[in-house]
């Protein structure tokens, strides 16, 4: 096989998976990189998002890891707004949010708060409004 075979089948393999994901297949992969991604999500997203579900690829993936980056808000939470988007339109952005935002934000937060004297502090009350996307806090 030669460089530009593995290429093209890498490009058909990735047209298939974009043409079957649902927007529930969406939820399900963001759920479960939130759930599981604590202390670095990068290698979590690759691992989802290119070897196992193959809906992009390693040249896309690292286009969206710089446009993610360059966001404010939290870099697991941009990523699931751009692929969710690419691969369903808002609806797809929405399910990505839905699934990455109920583990990651209770996990970071949430418990630190009271062990660190934060519960009624109104800086922490604030803190949900920074996590979000930019395009969701206005």
């Amino acid at each position: 096989m030669t460089l530009k075979t593995i290429l093209v089948n890498e490009k058909e393999l990735i047209r298939a998976a974009r043409a079957k994901v649902t927007v529930f297949d969406i939820f399900l992969q963001f759920l479960i990189i939130g759930a599981t991604s604590f202390g670095g999500v990068v290698p979590y997203l690759r691992e989802g998002l290119i070897t196992k579900n193959h809906w992009v690829d390693d040249k896309e993936f690292v286009e969206l890891l710089s446009i993610r980056q360059s966001l404010p808000g939290l870099n697991a939470t941009n990523m699931a707004v751009l692929l969710g988007d690419r691969l369903k339109g808002w609806l797809g952005a929405i399910a990505g949010i839905a699934g990455i935002r109920p583990v990651a934000v209770p996990a970071r937060s949430g418990p630190a708060s009271p062990a660190l004297g934060f519960g009624g502090n109104d800086c922490m009350r604030g803190e949900s409004f920074y996590n979000l996307p930019v395009g969701h806090r206005f």
